[in-house]
C-alpha cells in the first residue's frame, strides 16, 4: 500500500515537473521568434532620463540592439549602426540597450564616446529587460514593427548588407 502511494506521488511530481518545464520553455522562446509582442522597455539613458521605447518611438518601427563595451562583435558593428541610423532615422527608432549588469559604466561611456553612437543608449543595470528579451549572445538585434510585434531577431556579427536589407523590410 505504501509502495503504491510512493509510486503515485512520484508520478504526480514527475507530471507537474514536466508540465512546468514545458510551460517555462514555451515562455522562454516566446521572443526568440517573430510574431510575438515585444516586451516593454523602460530604462534610463546615459544622462539618467527614463526612456519608454513604445512612447518615444512615436509610431515608428524599432531597431533594438543589446550590447556591451567588451563585446568584440559590438565594437565591429558600432560604426555600421551609426551609418544605418543616418539612413533610417526618419522611419525607424534606434535604441542600444547596454547590458550594464555585465559591463562597467565608465567603459560604456567611453565606448559610446569613441564610437560616437548617435542614437539613445539605455542602461539595463539590473538585467531585467535583457532577461525579458531572452538575450544570451551579444550583440542581439530585435526588429520590431510599428504594431509592437517582433518581426525579426538577429544574433552576432551581421554584415552591413544584411542589416540594410532587414531595415528596408522593416520600414520600406
Amino acid at each position: 500500500m505504501k509502495r503504491n502511494a510512493i509510486v503515485n506521488l512520484a508520478i504526480v511530481v514527475l507530471l507537474v515537473f514536466t508540465c512546468y518545464s514545458f510551460w517555462n520553455k514555451q515562455e522562454d522562446s516566446a521572443f526568440a521568434a517573430p510574431n510575438a509582442a515585444a516586451p516593454e522597455v523602460k530604462l534610463p539613458d546615459l544622462d539618467g532620463r527614463w526612456v519608454d521605447i513604445r512612447k518615444d518611438a512615436d509610431g515608428k518601427a524599432v531597431f533594438l540592439v543589446f550590447w556591451t563595451s567588451w563585446c568584440e562583435y559590438c565594437k565591429k558593428e558600432a560604426s555600421v549602426l551609426g551609418e544605418l541610423y543616418g539612413e533610417f532615422k526618419e522611419r525607424i527608432a534606434f535604441y542600444a540597450v547596454n547590458v550594464t549588469h555585465q559591463d562597467d559604466l565608465k567603459e560604456v561611456r567611453s565606448f559610446v564616446q569613441a564610437h560616437r553612437l548617435p542614437f539613445p543608449v539605455l542602461l539595463d543595470e539590473k538585467g531585467e529587460v535583457t532577461e525579458r528579451y531572452r538575450v544570451e549572445y551579444l550583440p542581439t538585434f530585435y526588429l520590431i514593427g510599428r504594431d509592437g510585434i517582433v518581426e525579426d531577431l538577429l544574433i552576432g556579427e551581421i554584415p552591413r548588407e544584411r542589416l540594410l536589407g532587414k531595415l528596408q523590410e522593416l520600414a520600406p
